[in-house]
This record gives structure tokens, C-alpha cells and sequence, in this order.
């Protein structure tokens, strides 16, 4: 194996990017604490480590290694590509990558996986949630072990998952919607105590449904063109408004140079006479 990179060095343990030799990287956490290392093997609930191995004075712990992309910021509004036309939905919620079947994903992986509690809770305090190009989740294991829990319960995991989900329902939207707060207060009232609950919540959601036509697509595309439009008029005419003032002033200053009225073109008396017609008859 070989080292690519030290992700964390720490008093406890080390955290470094391996390549297999199959050129699989790896993610190895390097327990130097041997209280760590008991505490670690006693842990109830699925292992996430391939293998655990000894190398000098410290034990080895394998585990999975994928590209960071964190979830908050990788689920974002998808954007649409120039030369696009825009697509009608029935619900206009499918537009986003956090949508109604990422919450189920990110939750299903919390209550599937079967991970130690302790160990869960570090990863979702740590915002630990990965999202692949393919919009599948999983964990990223480069956490601080030192911050492990000591006792933790389902109860508090469905809590940290809770506002991981409400995080991703507050990104990128004008409102949050209406299964948010259900969940907010749920979780203040602690009435959450498995993942089985906040998983039916979820589902049993479903967007109020917004029938677009193409017309009204295209009615709502053409609103940015609109404010655009506006607001270069809007300067056009401001800058209009500069350029008649400066020439007033120039013409003003000209005037009283050569000792005339200024605007004296203006006053009443060069329009008594036009012509051979008196204007005052």
C-alpha cells in the first residue's frame, strides 16, 4: 500500500489516503491509543472497516474512501443548461437535487446501514454526508476520534439526521416546504425515537401539486428578460437626463460670457412679433 495523503494527524490516532494495490484507495485510520482501539472493537452494530490490521506500536482500521462532495453543498438547485428548453413538471419540486426521494435516501441510509450509534452521531455532527455525481450518499470517515462518543442512543441520531434533512430542504429555495415543519417541531418535542418514524414522515409527504403549462413556462422564462430591459432603459434615461442638463449648463455659461440674458430666447417678448402679426392683437 501507499500513502497519497495525511487527511488528519492528531494524539489519538492519524487519518491517511491509502492506493491498494489494485489501485483502490482507501481511507486507514492509524489508532495509536489502545483505549481507543478497545473501544472501537466493542462497539455494538455493523463494522464500516474492510479489515483491521497492525502496523509498528498502532492498529489499522480500513474503511471505504470517496471523493468529498458534501451533501448540503452538492444538492443544490440543478441548473439548466444553456440551449435548454424549460420542462413542465407537475411538481415543481423534482427540479431539486433535494428532493422528497434524496430525503428518503439520506434517511434510509442512516437507519439501513446499521452503524454503531457513537459512531453515527460523530458522522452526522460532523456534516460527514457525501452525495456522488450520481446522487447516490454515502459516509465520508475522515472524523476526529477523539470527539467519539461515549454512550449514544438512536433517539439522538434520528435527532442529527433530522437537521441534516431540514438543512437540505432550506437550500436553495425561496420557502422551505410544509414536511419541514412537521419535522422541526417533531424533533423540538422530542418525539422522534427511531429512524422508522422520521422515515414515514418523509414518505408520506407529498408536494402540492403546481400544473405549469408551456404557456406559463415561458411567460415565467421571460421575466428576467423583462427586468433586464427595464433596468437598461432605466439608465438610458438617466444618462439622458445628464447629458440635457450639461448642455443647459453650456449654454447658460456661453450666454452670460457674452453678456446676454441667459435663455432669453424664452421670454415673451421675442414672441410678440411673428412675422408681420403682432401677437398682442
Amino acid at each position: 500500500m501507499r500513502t497519497i495523503s495525511r487527511v488528519r494527524e492528531g494524539d489519538l490516532h492519524d487519518t491517511v489516503i491509502w492506493t491498494r494495490a489494485d489501485q483502490r484507495k482507501t481511507l486507514l485510520w492509524v489508532v495509536k491509543d489502545r483505549r481507543l482501539v478497545r473501544r472501537l472493537l466493542e462497539l455494538n452494530g455493523n463494522e464500516p472497516w474492510e479489515r483491521v490490521f497492525p502496523l509498528g506500536g498502532s492498529m489499522c482500521f480500513e474503511l471505504p474512501y470517496g471523493p468529498k462532495r458534501p451533501l448540503e453543498r452538492f444538492a443544490a438547485l440543478r441548473k439548466q443548461r444553456p440551449g435548454k428548453k424549460y420542462l413542465c413538471r407537475k411538481h415543481p419540486e423534482e427540479k431539486y437535487l433535494g428532493s422528497k426521494a434524496l430525503w428518503l435516501q439520506t434517511v434510509s441510509i442512516c437507519m439501513t446501514g446499521g452503524l454503531p450509534c457513537e459512531l453515527l452521531c460523530l458522522l452526522l455532527k460532523e456534516r460527514k454526508l457525501q452525495i456522488s455525481r450520481e446522487g447516490e450518499i454515502y459516509f465520508s470517515y475522515d472524523v476526529d476520534l477523539a470527539d467519539l462518543p461515549q454512550d449514544a442512543s438512536e433517539k439522538e441520531c434520528v435527532s442529527l439526521c433530522a437537521e441534516a434533512l431540514l438543512a437540505l430542504m432550506r437550500k436553495n429555495r425561496e420557502k422551505e416546504p410544509s414536511i419541514a415543519l412537521l419535522i422541526r417541531k417533531k424533533k423540538k418535542r422530542g418525539m422522534y425515537t427511531g429512524f422508522t418514524q422520521l422515515y414515514h414522515d418523509v414518505n408520506m409527504y407529498e408536494p402540492e401539486p403546481a400544473f405549469y403549462t408551456i404557456w406559463a413556462a415561458k411567460a415565467k422564462a421571460i421575466v428576467p428578460f423583462r427586468e433586464e430591459q427595464r433596468r437598461k432603459l432605466f439608465l438610458a434615461a438617466i444618462l439622458l437626463a445628464v447629458v440635457v442638463i450639461a448642455a443647459a449648463a453650456v449654454l447658460f455659461i456661453s450666454q452670460a460670457m457674452t453678456g446676454e440674458m441667459p435663455f432669453s430666447f424664452l421670454s415673451w417678448g421675442s414672441l410678440q412679433q411673428i412675422g408681420t402679426e403682432l401677437m398682442s392683437q
